[in-house]
């Protein structure tokens, strides 16, 4: 296993070679890539979000910044983790990306599940993946994650400080053509 920190300058066979999901929008050969974000929480950062309000996306992790070089890079966007909502009923629960909140935001589905157990907790980053984004112009831009239940008073926890099944990662790369 490879792990990349930011700034990291990869070539395209790197790439190719480490990540499963490669986008297929014709990388050129050795073509520069660079790890922009590689976040992985320690601190307990979703201690108890409420979820009040059925049907409406709450922050459960806030914004964090990344930079792009070239408008015509692919960025590829992967959020990983453990994140628990849950606590009332049997909902279904979802999240997603938010990348530019504060401009033109651009929403990307994570993933998320069906909690069988009345008053349990499900993980709502089931089959998150990566997303690739064209179009992103040069400068700074941001990405968060919000969630989302069916059910009014759900709670939101991620603590990978306190409870080592709780766990949460963000990773941006730029993909340059």
């Amino acid at each position: 296993m490879v792990v990349f920190t930011p700034n990291t300058v990869i070539r395209s066979t790197e790439v190719n070679a480490n990540f499963d999901e490669l986008y297929d929008g014709g990388l050129a050969t050795n073509a520069i890539s660079i790890v922009r974000l590689a976040a992985i929480e320690s601190t307990d950062f979703c201690n108890g979000v409420a979820l009040g309000t059925a049907g409406t996306w709450y922050d459960l992790k806030a914004n964090q910044n990344f930079t792009v070089d070239n408008a015509n890079s692919i960025i590829a966007i992967n959020v990983s983790g453990n994140m628990f909502i849950g606590g009332a009923g049997t909902p279904t629960i979802a999240s997603r990306l938010v990348i530019d909140s504060a401009g033109t935001p651009i929403y990307r589905y994570l993933g998320g599940t069906y909690i069988y157990v009345n008053n349990g907790f499900g993980n709502c980053l089931t089959g998150a993946g990566t997303h690739y984004i064209t179009g992103l112009a040069a400068g700074t831009h941001t990405v968060k994650t919000q969630g989302v239940s069916n059910v009014n008073t759900n709670t939101a926890y991620c603590r990978p400080a306190a409870n080592i099944y709780e766990s949460f990662a963000t990773y941006v790369m730029e993909l340059k053509k």
